[in-house]
């Protein structure tokens, strides 16, 4: 199968797009080998998010996927329609990895949903990025009853930032195991759409 490039040249491989921490490991492993990969940025600031999402598919290149949640950023299918790319129908990288069995989760309890990638970089994410200091974080987690830190693997786990990251929230953390079935059946589902 031969993908579509900038140019007009087809290559064997499609290349994907992503954006955040989050997924790359899972993006990784979902894709086993059946593409490229081509990281913009993290999540925090929508313009910056934008221009380096921007950035990153004029190198990609028409035909190219993206690998982003539809509701990642406000302006998402027309930054990719522009481009001439297709992306993944999920809200996010937790529904990518997750799919049905959020809905389940969801009726369990108020939640929050991490990766280790996630964790891994909150301080970036919450207190830089967001600039939320400990009074905002109770206020904007207080909502919820959990959070579950989605475990693919791919990272390690590290108790001491768990707590770390609860002493922040003040909301408990559960570790449920996922695996990357789901998300490598929505990567292979786009690069076949992108394959023609």
């Amino acid at each position: 199968m031969a993908y579509p490039r900038r140019g007009g040249d087809f290559c064997e491989k499609a290349i994907v797009l992503w954006y955040c921490v989050a997924g790359v490991g899972a993006l990784a492993a979902a894709a086993s080998g059946k593409c490229d990969l081509s990281r913009s940025g993290a999540p925090c600031d929508l313009d910056r998010m934008a221009v380096e999402l921007g950035r990153g598919m004029q190198q990609v290149g028409e035909g190219g996927a993206l690998v982003l949640g539809t509701q990642c950023h406000p302006d998402l299918t027309n930054l990719a329609a522009a481009k001439g790319m297709h992306g993944i129908q999920a809200k996010n990288c937790i529904e990518m990895l997750l799919g049905d069995e959020m809905a389940r989760l969801d009726s369990e309890a108020k939640t929050f949903y991490i990766t280790g990638g996630w964790l891994n970089n909150w301080r970036g994410i919450f207190v830089e990025g967001l600039k939320w200091d400990e009074i905002d974080a109770r206020q904007n987690f207080g909502y919820y009853d959990r959070i579950l830190l989605l475990d693919t693997g791919m990272w390690p786990i590290d108790d001491e930032m768990i707590l770390e990251f609860y002493e922040y929230t003040q909301v408990p953390v559960e570790i449920v195991s996922v695996t990357l079935d789901n998300m490598g059946k929505l990567v292979d589902q786009i690069l076949q759409k992108e394959g023609g």
